[in-house]
C-alpha cells in the first residue's frame, strides 16, 4: 500500500485536496493561499529553521482577541504523512466549516498549527527514503544521521 501513496508524477492537477499526500512545497503553497484568502483571521508563523535550512512554517487562526491558545504540530515523525493531511484538513475546517460546534471551536481559541514540524525528514520521505522517521541532523562523532525529535531531550523519559 505504501507504494501507491506517492503523488502522481504529473503536475496536471495542482489543486490541493485530501485524497492524496503532498510534498512540503505543496503544503507551503496551501498555507500561502490560505493566508491570502483569509487575511483578517490568519497570520503566518515561523517557528525556526531546520538543520538543512528550511523554514518551519505554520499558521495562526484568530477570530477575536483574548482567547486561550492551542498549539498543534504535525509530522514530528517524517514518514507519518497522515499527520500533515489531518492538520491541513483541520485548518480548512476551522476556516470554512458551517457546523456550529466547529465554529465554536474556531472562534473561541487561538489556533497555532504547524502542518510539518520535521521538515527535513518529511522532504527526505518524499525524495529519498519513504520510511525515514527522524530528523536529518548529523551526530558528531557518529555515522548516524538524525534523531527522533520527540525523544531527544533530557526530560526524564521512561520514569514512573
Amino acid at each position: 500500500f505504501i507504494d501507491v501513496e506517492h503523488s502522481p508524477k504529473t503536475t496536471a492537477d495542482l489543486s490541493f485536496g485530501w485524497t492524496r499526500y503532498y510534498p512540503l512545497s505543496a503544503i507551503e503553497g496551501l498555507l500561502d493561499e490560505i493566508l491570502a484568502e483569509h487575511p483578517t483571521v490568519t497570520s503566518g508563523i515561523d517557528i525556526g529553521t531546520s538543520y538543512e535550512g528550511r523554514k518551519i512554517r505554520g499558521i495562526k487562526i484568530s477570530y477575536k482577541e483574548g482567547n486561550p491558545g492551542i498549539f498543534i504540530e504535525s509530522n514530528i515523525h517524517a514518514r507519518e504523512w497522515i499527520n500533515s493531511a489531518t492538520a491541513t484538513w483541520f485548518i480548512n475546517q476551522l476556516l470554512t466549516s458551517t457546523d456550529s460546534d466547529v465554529r465554536d471551536l474556531a472562534e473561541n481559541f487561538y489556533w497555532y498549527i504547524v502542518p510539518v514540524l520535521n521538515v527535513d525528514g518529511f522532504v527526505c520521505t518524499h525524495e529519498t527514503d519513504r520510511m525515514w522517521r527522524k530528523s536529518r541532523q548529523t551526530v558528531e562523532g557518529s555515522a548516524c544521521i538524525g534523531a527522533d525529535p520527540n525523544r531527544n531531550s533530557d526530560s526524564h523519559w521512561m520514569e514512573n
